[in-house]
Order: C-alpha cells, then sequence, then structure tokens
C-alpha cells in the first residue's frame, strides 16, 4: 500500500469528505483517475462516486460505502492509501519521487551525516530528512548543494553551509 494523503475536512450531509495529498502539485493532478482507495488498517476498498481537485492538492471526494455527514466526519484524519500496481502512472512518478530513499548523504567538511529516511515535497522547498546517529536532520533538497550522485553505492555528495546541520537537526 501506498500513503497519499489524509483526510481532513468533511463537506455538507451526503459524505462527501476532502483528501490533503502529500506529493508535488504535478503529480496531485493524476489522483482525479482514482477509482478506489483504502483506509489505514483496512483491507477493504472504498469505491470512489466523484473525485475533483481542489486548490490543487485536495481531492473533494464521494465513496459508494459513506453516505451521511456523519460517517465522513468518523474518518477525519485518517491515512489514505492506495494499492500499488493499480494506478501504474502514479506508482512510476512515486518511484522517481522516492529513488534517493535510503540514499547516504556525504558532507565534504562534516564526513558521512546519515541515510535519507523521507523526502517531504509537500512544501515550497523539498526536505530530505536524514537519520544521523544522534537525531533527525532536515536539509533542503537542492541541486546546487549536491556536487555528485553515485547511484551504484547509493551515495550522495554534498557540500553544505557550514552550520545547517546544527541548525535543521531535530
Amino acid at each position: 500500500m501506498l500513503h497519499i494523503g489524509h483526510v481532513c475536512k468533511s463537506h455538507g450531509i451526503d459524505g462527501q469528505f476532502s483528501i490533503k495529498l502529500i506529493f508535488p502539485i504535478d503529480l496531485c493532478r493524476k489522483f482525479k483517475n482514482l477509482n478506489t482507495i483504502y483506509l489505514e488498517n483496512k483491507s477493504i476498498p472504498l469505491q470512489i462516486n466523484s473525485i475533483t481537485l481542489n486548490n490543487s492538492i485536495y481531492l473533494k471526494t464521494t465513496v459508494v460505502q459513506i453516505k451521511s455527514k456523519e460517517e465522513a466526519k468518523s474518518i477525519l484524519r485518517k491515512n489514505i492509501f492506495i494499492k500499488y500496481g493499480d494506478h501504474i502512472e502514479i506508482d512510476a512518478e512515486i518511484k522517481k519521487l522516492n529513488e534517493f530513499l535510503k540514499f547516504t548523504i556525504i558532507d565534504e567538511n562534516s564526513g558521512e551525516i546519515g541515510m535519507i529516511i523521507n523526502i517531504d515535497y509537500n512544501r515550497p522547498q523539498k526536505l530530505f530528512t536524514i537519520q544521523s546517529k544522534k537525531n533527525k536532520i532536515l536539509i533542503p533538497f537542492v541541486e546546487e548543494l549536491i556536487h555528485k550522485i553515485d547511484y551504484e553505492n547509493q551515495k550522495i555528495y554534498t557540500q553544505l553551509p557550514e552550520g545547517l546541520i546544527e541548525i535543521c537537526g531535530e
């Protein structure tokens, strides 16, 4: 299963709700063609009746199984998933977005920083979340900071500004 976002709002009395997507805007457009979604910890798919993209990152959705405002409110803040293989075009795009997961970041001045455990595209500046030996570090995913990418050994060599690692540690 692939996490795509969470239910953030219910609408009206007919069970309509919005899903906030966690992907870049250009990828969010491809989610308009979904026909099934899954709630967290549920293996039964929800069949989509209608779906529209609002404000570039919200899917206003109605599903067969949810028919009332109360039912829609009961799934607020629940994570939403799609199944790998059901949407080939989306799968390929997400695989490309996550190609650097588990790569090790090595800085020219600081040495090995840690492993990339998440890439956050849902903000104006993309961020790598790096797990170091001590803590998590958020650094900007900016091409100008990257010297070399070694795909074979899964390493990214950077030249980060002095003090960035200390400032961006969680």
